[in-house]
């Protein structure tokens, strides 16, 4: 017996970590059709903010950088995502120590599954140490012992492969061996859901698009929550517009810059794009605001491109000189200068 549950990655450069690729993979399998799905993406992911100052005890060399959408819930407060979570005492009771057995009844209910799991055992991350990460499962082969699982296995590329039923059950079994691992004991199952009342609103668009080049902070002015926010911290979260001042910062503490935090820009800016042609009838002048949009983004697929090349040439330690900082300072700063101007004149053109 076997049960695969159709999951299409989406040929897009939106994703830059798991919780995100997964959601829009599964929005892009079953919600092509439903435009309201990209109103939604569109309306929702608008603010990115960024802690530069975290420290982890599992983190021995300080270089925790935490950056994300600003989020009140795992699945982004999506409509379309129908969810819940088991306890870690529940999914022991259910499954009575064989978790694959947990995951197989979820899957017959068309659920996929959102676990955190020990890396160590799960040989396609090639991990030695005791590692917690979120995996996607979202199919087993009960004859050939297999689960079919997605995550950003190696290379920063999201992918799709497979591994042995024994492999689950031990990265399950040995969550206790990662540090705080109290933290990451649930596991959340969702599925899309079509019959979802979502209205789309250009004032809601507007109101947070206001947000972000203002560089509000969420937290203090709605008194919102920012979900997974477990580490220790100094609580200077630079939100929005900030964002590239917190790249400066970085520059100039000698912190490394992650392939995840400049991906997050490029996804920001790809949705702007995005947001730009859907707006299409309420914006005057689109031609000049598609152009832009799309020099934006050029613009910082380049200063990714440039950071990835530079942390390649120096890989003993990624450090920049002090030419290379000034070289990206100067483009960081650009950019900053772009976005703000083109978020401003969209704000006066809808």
């Amino acid at each position: 017996m076997k049960k695969i549950l159709n999951l299409e990655i989406p040929d897009t450069d939106y994703f830059y970590a798991p919780p995100m690729a997964y959601m829009l993979s599964v929005l892009n399998t079953f919600g092509k059709s439903n435009e309201k799905v990209m109103l939604w993406i569109i309306s929702n992911f608008i603010d990115i903010c960024i802690d530069i100052n975290l420290c982890s005890l599992d983190i021995p060399d300080g270089s925790l950088v935490y950056e994300e959408y600003f989020r009140q819930e795992l699945w982004y407060g999506c409509p379309f995502i129908s969810s819940m979570d088991l306890n870690a005492d529940f999914v022991r009771k259910i499954s009575e120590g064989n978790f694959t057995e947990l995951v197989k009844m979820a899957l017959e209910l068309d659920y996929f599954v959102y676990a955190d799991l020990n890396r160590k055992y799960i040989p396609n991350y090639n991990q030695d140490r005791d590692v917690q990460h979120n995996l996607l499962i979202y199919g087993y082969d009960e004859e050939e012992k297999i689960m079919n699982i997605a995550d950003y296995f190696r290379n920063h590329r999201f992918t799709k492969e497979v591994c042995q039923f024994s492999n689950i059950d031990q990265a399950y079994k040995y969550m206790y061996r990662v540090f705080d691992y109290e933290k990451f004991s649930y596991v959340n199952l969702f599925r899309y859901r079509s019959d979802t009342n979502f209205e789309f609103s250009i004032d809601e668009v507007k109101r947070k698009l206001i947000d972000y080049i203002e560089g509000t902070n969420l937290m203090r002015k709605y008194h919102y929550q920012f979900f997974g926010f477990e580490y220790q911290n100094s609580k200077e979260i630079y939100y929005g517009i900030t964002y590239y001042d917190a790249l400066i910062e970085i520059l100039h503490k000698d912190k490394i810059f992650t392939p995840k935090t400049i991906q997050l820009l490029v996804s920001n800016k790809m949705i702007m794009k995005k947001r730009i042609e859907l707006l299409n009838e309420n914006i005057i002048d689109k031609e000049k605001f598609k152009c832009e949009s799309e020099r934006l983004l050029k613009e910082t697929v380049k200063l990714r491109n440039l950071i990835l090349k530079l942390n390649l040439r120096n890989a003993s330690n990624k450090i920049l000189d002090l030419k290379e900082k000034n070289n990206v300072s100067e483009r960081i700063k650009l950019l900053k200068e772009q976005d703000y101007i083109l978020t401003r004149s969209l704000l006066e053109n809808i």
